[in-house]
């Protein structure tokens, strides 16, 4: 179950490298 957060995690801070870039 706490794999599932990490991956969120990832998930947003990929985003948000997408976003600054």
């Amino acid at each position: 179950v706490k794999k599932l957060r990490w991956v969120l995690l990832i998930v947003i801070i990929a985003g948000c490298l997408l976003l600054w870039t």
